[in-house]
């Protein structure tokens, strides 16, 4: 658990799946990652830098990073920041227009927006 009711959910397994959980019924979570010092891996996302605002009630699959070449090793490191917020812009980190960084495109949206909590 981050804080509160916020949570993640790790699964590294030749790479590495990282869901944030926000259970809180009011704030929103704005979470940080940033995974720039991981060697011969790659994001969905495009970047090994995020910023998200996950609602009230919803989880999301932050990132998936998979292996650059198969036939070398890797090395995941990461770093996560996290704040309770009544905002859905990521007002905390400096923009108060945006709720994802990078955004999540168009093919994207069926990995990465926040889901309901059922």
């Amino acid at each position: 658990t981050l804080k509160g009711n916020t949570g993640t959910y790790t699964l590294s397994w030749d790479g590495l799946i990282l869901i944030v959980e926000n259970k809180d019924k009011k704030q929103y979570a704005a979470i940080q990652e940033d995974c720039y010092k991981s060697t011969n891996l790659m994001s969905t996302r495009g970047s090994m830098f995020t910023q998200d605002v996950i609602p009230p009630g919803h989880r999301q699959l932050i990132f998936l990073l998979t292996r650059i070449n198969q036939r070398s090793g890797y090395c995941i490191q990461y770093a996560s920041s996290y704040i309770s917020s009544s905002s859905s812009m990521l007002d905390y980190y400096g923009h108060k227009t945006k709720s994802h960084l990078p955004d999540i495109s168009r093919e994207l949206e069926c990995l990465h927006i926040p889901r309901p909590i059922r």
